[in-house]
């Protein structure tokens, strides 16, 4: 299972998107290389996941999330992604993370309260 923030950029790497990852309005990375992305987020405490068109140069998002490293005990962050917008692309990662590595899934049985 992988954390969230290294599923969607490996996810949108493989995708063909070109990733920007932007701390204190700072651009820390921008290319293709996932664990290259994954470092610049890990090297920082919060910030943003740009999405953008192979090429685009500084234009051209079309997508974005939030990420607020909050490390565990353990050293290890604790549900990285914090926010992102809504569209088909944001829509469709979330789908396949949700299915294949969120830790907690949603219950989705009726249970009757005893209230």
């Amino acid at each position: 299972m992988l954390p969230a923030h290294h599923h969607l950029l490996k996810w949108a790497t493989r995708r063909g998107f070109t990733v920007e990852v932007v701390s204190e309005d700072e651009v820390d990375y921008t290319g293709t290389k996932w664990l290259k992305a994954v470092d610049a987020v890990e090297a920082v405490e919060e910030g943003q996941i740009y999405l953008k068109k192979p090429g685009s140069g500084t234009s051209g998002y079309l997508a974005g999330f939030s990420f607020i490293l909050d490390r565990d005990w353990a050293g290890d962050p604790d549900e990285s992604i914090s926010d992102w917008g809504i569209n088909d692309i944001t829509i469709a990662w979330d789908m396949e993370y949700t299915e294949h590595c969120k830790r907690y899934p949603i219950n989705t049985e009726f249970s009757r309260s005893n209230n």
